[in-house]
């Protein structure tokens, strides 16, 4: 887990969901943020294996780290940097030497402070890059993610959890926790962006569709507080 020393407590962040690399779509998501005052730019990971050239990751990727992204490593890149599961249905080819060089120094998790609290940036669910937490996941299949999601659930400092891999747009309060996901970036979902409002407890999830020239702001939502803990 990496904390940015020195860093100021978050007021307002965009937040950029699995990239796959779109490179359009997240050109357009960088003009969105430019255009809003945030303090930073997060992404969840998942940058490599899409529906687009090899190039257009490798853009992907150098955007993201020349625009001071924060971003956190997905199981794709897990996967690609070991050469395993090029079997899945759009795999990413070798890239440059640099790009990998970026792809190998992205942690699995940041934790940051914000003015509410701190936030914990990752793929999924904390260091459990393949668990799926949606909006109405409960019951048994709430269960099987739990292991992942307990520690954070307990953390006395910890308030909200940023991941993805669900490609599910989602700003859900948990006990001691709440979760938000900004959806993605791949065209073959929802597309949107999402910023969040730490200080105004917002936040505002931004379609995509149409290009850079053409971003719908969403309606402003509620950012849920966590839901007590449990005495017992």
């Amino acid at each position: 887990m990496r904390l940015d020393a020195g860093q100021a407590p978050l007021r307002r962040v965009g937040v950029i969901g699995d990239v796959h690399g779109e490179l359009a779509a997240l050109d357009a998501a960088l003009e969105v943020f430019r255009t809003r005052e945030v303090d930073a730019v997060l992404c969840v990971g998942d940058i490599v294996d899409g529906p687009v050239p090899d190039e257009d990751v490798a853009a992907c990727c150098r955007r993201l780290r020349d625009a001071g992204v924060w971003s956190v490593a997905g199981n794709h890149e897990r996967w690609w940097l070991a050469d395993e599961m090029r079997t899945v249905p759009t795999p990413t080819g070798p890239l440059p030497d640099d790009v990998r060089t970026y792809l190998e120094a992205l942690p699995r998790t940041r934790r940051l402070h914000t003015v509410a609290g701190d936030a914990l940036l990752c793929h999924a669910v904390g260091e459990d890059d393949l668990a799926i937490l949606y909006p109405e996941t409960k019951g048994y299949a709430l269960q099987s993610v739990m292991p992942a999601l307990v520690p954070l659930m307990k953390d006395p400092e910890l308030s909200y959890a940023i991941g993805g891999h669900t490609h599910r747009r989602m700003a859900r309060a948990m006990p001691g926790l709440t979760f938000i996901n900004a959806g993605t970036l791949h065209r073959a979902f929802d597309v949107s962006v999402a910023l969040v409002d730490f200080a105004a407890q917002e936040v505002c999830h931004v379609p995509l569709e149409g290009g850079p020239d053409a971003p719908r702001p969403g309606a402003d939502e509620v950012v849920p507080m966590p839901a007590p803990l449990p005495l017992h």
